[in-house]
This record gives C-alpha cells, sequence and structure tokens, in this order.
C-alpha cells in the first residue's frame, strides 16, 4: 500500500472504531498488517469479520483471542505504525517478533511475543 492509502485507512478505522469502542493498534510491514482490537466481542467479531471479506485483504488469520481485565491501548482508536524502515530495537518494548515478518513461522508459533511489555535488563 501506498502511504496515502494507509493514512485513508487508518482514518477510516478510527472512525468506525471510536463508534464501536474499539481500542488497538495496526502495524504494517513488507506489505503485511498485524492488528490488534480489544473491545466488547461481539463488536470485534463485527470488524474481523468485515476485514476478512474486504478484497483488499487475503489469508487473514486470528493469531490470538483471549479476555482481557484491562485494555492496553485504551486512548487509541487505532494506534499505526509503518514499521517498513524501523530497526526494530529502537522501538519503546522491543520484542523479537519484529525481527520476523508477520507470515513467518516464527511469528505464528510465537504470538505471545507480540504482546507489549516493557522489558528490563533485570
Amino acid at each position: 500500500m501506498r502511504d496515502k492509502d494507509l493514512v485513508a485507512l487508518l482514518h477510516s478505522c478510527r472512525l468506525q472504531n471510536g463508534r464501536s469502542n474499539i481500542t488497538g493498534m495496526l502495524l504494517y510491514k513488507d506489505g503485511h498488517f498485524m492488528q490488534v482490537l480489544e473491545g466488547e466481542k461481539s463488536m470485534i467479531m463485527k470488524v474481523f469479520s468485515r476485514i476478512s471479506t474486504d478484497s483488499r485483504h487475503d489469508s487473514v488469520d486470528i493469531l490470538r483471542a483471549e479476555l482481557i481485565q484491562h485494555r492496553d491501548f485504551p486512548s487509541w482508536t487505532m494506534g499505526f505504525k509503518n514499521i517498513d524502515e524501523v530497526d526494530p530495537v529502537s522501538v519503546l518494548g522491543y520484542t523479537r517478533f519484529l525481527d520476523f515478518g508477520f507470515r513467518s513461522p516464527h511469528f505464528s508459533e510465537n504470538t505471545v511475543e507480540a504482546h507489549f511489555k516493557e522489558y528490563t535488563d533485570d
């Protein structure tokens, strides 16, 4: 996707998610997306259905689904980062999943690595 396409998609996501009380984040790398959605299950499933039937997408997978007590992105109707040209180590909360493509076997087998955590050296 071109930058203007990503901006248009992000604008649309933020509007729709705001109306549905959905929060989350969207990463773009090497032509692939990884998205975290937080909210009421029925609303999340509506969004997922819309995404999975959108002709711009293929191979849409749910890598992890879980009930949560608190949102990780409570004020983001859709946080976004294009990480095509980002040095992964420079990202706050760096985890090894940024070293792999979103479609790599390592990524899908180790989805817990995608969960944002601040790591310390202790």
